[in-house]
């Protein structure tokens, strides 16, 4: 007895390329990217991450300065603000 019956109306993938199957596999994913909401999902999330980053380093130096007192941490964030902010905004 076969454990995976194949029905009439469905045919078996065992012959199927290897390309055939991976697009067959990304059309969903694919036509939900194309969805506006999709996008716009997107874009809110990559804005929050941006607004957030800043607020999120001012905290973390803080922490590290006056909560536990260690010059180095504050010396790495100061040297990822001054990578992450160009020019005079870090």
């Amino acid at each position: 007895m076969d454990r995976y019956p194949t029905s009439p109306s469905r045919p078996s993938k065992v012959h199927q390329s290897v390309s055939a199957r991976l697009l067959e596999l990304s059309r969903p994913t694919a036509q939900y990217c194309a969805q506006t909401e999709v996008h716009v999902f997107a874009l809110s999330i990559a804005a929050s991450v941006l607004l957030s980053v800043f607020p999120f380093l001012i905290v973390m130096m803080s922490l590290c300065r006056y909560g536990l007192h260690w010059p180095a941490g504050v010396q790495a964030l100061d040297l990822a603000l001054r990578d992450f902010f160009p020019g005079e905004i870090a």
